[in-house]
C-alpha cells in the first residue's frame, strides 16, 4: 500500500555511498557486506547512523546500477569505495510504502501510474529511503519506505495555473 503522493520540493542532502552495478539475483548477497562498509566508514568519522537510502541511477529490469547511501554533513570525507555524493535540491514526487521488500515494484508501479495519471514527467532515476526497516523492527508490516521520484518537466497541472 502507498499513501496519496504528492509534488514536493526537496533541499539539497549530502551523503556518502557505495556505487553498486549488480544483477539483481546478486543483491541479496552483496548488500549487506556493501551497508556495513558504509555504516563503518560513516561511524569512524564520528558520524551518526541514520536510515539508508538507495538511488538508483538507471531503471532496468536485469540490473540494478544503484548507490547505498546514508546522509551525511559537509565534514565526511572519501575513504575506500566510500565516496561522497549530494543529492541535489529538486522538485519530486514523493510518497510512502508499506510493507515489504517484495512489495516494492507493485508499490512502484502504482506511484508511476499516479505520476502519468498527473501529468507529470519523471527522470529515469529514483529513490528508496528506508525510512523503517529491518535494523528498525523485525515486523515487516511495520517497514515504511520513502519513494521519490524527480521530476524533470513542468506539469500538465503547472501549466493550467
Amino acid at each position: 500500500m502507498i499513501n496519496p503522493p504528492a509534488i514536493v520540493q526537496t533541499e539539497a542532502l549530502p551523503y556518502a555511498f557505495i556505487h553498486l552495478k549488480i544483477p539483481r539475483t546478486e543483491m541479496h548477497a552483496v548488500l549487506p557486506p556493501t551497508l556495513t562498509e558504509l555504516f563503518a566508514a560513516v561511524k569512524a568519522q564520528g558520524l551518526p547512523i541514520v536510515p539508508w537510502f538507495a538511488h538508483h541511477l538507471t531503471l532496468s529490469e536485469g540490473d540494478f546500477d544503484f548507490e547505498a547511501c546514508i546522509p551525511v554533513d559537509s565534514s565526511f570525507v572519501p575513504v575506500g569505495r566510500v565516496q561522497r555524493g549530494l543529492w541535489p535540491a529538486s522538485t519530486v514526487a514523493r510518497t510512502i510504502y508499506h510493507g515489504d521488500y517484495p512489495g516494492l515494484p507493485n508499490a512502484w508501479h502504482q506511484f508511476s501510474d499516479w505520476i502519468t495519471q498527473h501529468g507529470h514527467a519523471s527522470a529515469n532515476h529514483i529513490y528508496e529511503h528506508y525510512i523503517v526497516n529491518q535494523g528498525t523492527t523485525k515486523i515487516s508490516a511495520e517497514f515504511r519506505t520513502e519513494l521519490s521520484w524527480p521530476l524533470i518537466a513542468p506539469t500538465k497541472e503547472s501549466e493550467q495555473a
